[in-house]
C-alpha cells in the first residue's frame, strides 16, 4: 500500500516539505515523484492539502486509511472458507494480489494485505496438489 505523487524534477523540494509534516517518503525509481510507504505517514499524508484539494487523490488517500483502520482490526481474523475460495477464484482469473485485497475490502470491509493474499493462496494451492 502506497501513495504517490508525481512532482518531476522537484522532488527534493516536495519530499523535504513532506518531511516538515513528518510524513517519511521515498524517490520514485522513475525518478519523476516521491512515494510514500509507512502506514502512520500514509495517515498522515491524506490530511495534508494537496491531498484534500486534488479529489481522486484524496479518495485513494481517505481508503487507504480505512484500509489501514480495517486491516488493524481484522490482523488475526482466520480467512473463512468462502473467501477463500473467492480469492482462489479472482486469482485463477488473473486478478493480482493486490487488487483481490481491494475488491475484498470494497464488498466486505474488511482488509487483508496484498502479502496475506499472496501467501494464502499459495498455501491453498499446495494443499490442492
Amino acid at each position: 500500500m502506497r501513495l504517490s505523487i508525481a512532482c518531476g524534477v522537484n522532488h527534493n523540494f516536495v519530499q523535504n516539505l513532506l518531511n516538515t509534516f513528518n510524513v517519511e517518503s521515498n524517490f520514485l525509481t522513475e525518478g519523476r515523484g516521491v512515494r510514500i510507504d509507512k502506514v502512520e505517514s500514509i495517515i498522515r499524508a491524506s490530511k495534508l492539502p494537496f491531498f484534500l484539494h486534488a479529489t481522486g487523490r484524496q479518495d485513494t488517500a481517505e481508503t487507504m486509511v480505512e484500509m489501514i483502520i480495517a486491516r488493524r482490526v481484522h490482523m488475526h481474523t482466520p480467512i473463512s472458507e468462502e473467501l477463500m475460495e473467492y480469492m482462489m477464484k479472482q486469482h485463477q482469473d488473473g486478478i493480482s494480489y493486490g487488487e483481490i485485497a481491494v475488491q475484498i475490502f470494497e464488498e466486505l470491509g474488511v482488509s487483508y494485505s496484498k502479502e496475506r493474499v499472496r501467501i494464502n493462496i499459495k498455501k491453498r494451492r499446495i494443499l490442492n496438489m
